[in-house]
């Protein structure tokens, strides 16, 4: 199944993105209901292939892939392992006539697989798409999540992401270092731990509210390090879905309380 995380959701525009979906089996007829029922409207592109063999051929250019189920275990778990080696992993539908609870544990385990009951009227069809879509979508965000953190990790300013809640959910080595800290040690704890009550007021009542209203800030403030407080002159830029990162451009530690 998908990794859980509430600051991948998908944003409008890619929820228009077009979906090449690697359609694995000869279910005709599940292909043909989703184009009658969305026409042009639709975001799925279908390519047929008509063995595991085949599919493992032609990966390249696919968003995901849908598999009929009714088909051999084994050649299920080859074509996930597949899926999920490459870079980044393809989600796998698995369409099946049966319960979920007839599908192979290791299949259903793995990530960005899902499982859908097949029925043959047009509102399966619909709910289908909805599925392939929703699991793309959301494979696309995650990894484009992943490549922010990977980027915070390699710039020289510390950096940290605070989420919706006002804790830290992700700080990079240097920023943990500016403040003396363990970066493991700062996951989950208050943004307001590395500043002093005075730079709290004042990014709240000033930097904050300007975040919220879709503006970037940056100033001075006194950070409050485990060695004493210095001088972190701070950015601070606002997040979709909430929560806003904070950017820590350099330090003066002769500076002191201010």
């Amino acid at each position: 199944m998908p990794p859980h995380s509430s600051t991948t959701e998908p944003t409008a525009e890619s929820r228009r993105e077009p979906i090449t979906v690697l359609w694995v089996g000869d279910d005709s007829l599940t292909r043909e209901r989703i184009a009658e029922t969305r026409g042009g409207d639709s975001r799925l592109e279908i390519r047929p292939a008509e063995s595991t063999a085949a599919a493992l051929d032609a990966l390249d250019g696919v968003d995901c892939v849908v598999e009929e189920r009714d088909r051999r275990e084994a050649e299920g778990i080859e074509l996930v392992e597949a899926l999920q080696e490459r870079e980044p992993p393809l989600p796998l539908v698995l369409v099946t006539s049966g319960a979920r609870r007839e599908v192979s544990e290791p299949i259903l385990q793995a990530t960005w697989a899902d499982h859908f009951h097949r029925e043959t009227d047009a509102t399966s069809a619909a709910l289908l798409e909805r599925r392939i879509a929703r699991l793309v979508d959301h494979r696309r965000l995650s990894t484009l999540a992943e490549r922010g953190l990977t980027a915070l990790e390699t710039i020289r300013d510390g950096a940290a992401i605070v989420g919706v809640d006002g804790s830290f959910e992700f700080v990079n080595q240097v920023f943990a270092l500016q403040f003396g800290f363990d970066r493991n040690a700062l996951a989950g704890r208050p943004w307001q731990t590395v500043y002093t009550d005075a730079a709290v007021d004042r990014l709240e009542s000033q930097a904050l509210p300007m975040v919220e209203n879709g503006w970037q800030w940056t100033g001075s403030c006194v950070g409050n390090g485990t060695s004493g407080t210095f001088t972190a002159r701070t950015t601070i830029a606002g997040l979709d879905g909430g929560g806003f990162v904070l950017v820590v451009h350099e330090e003066d530690h002769s500076s002191g309380e201010r």
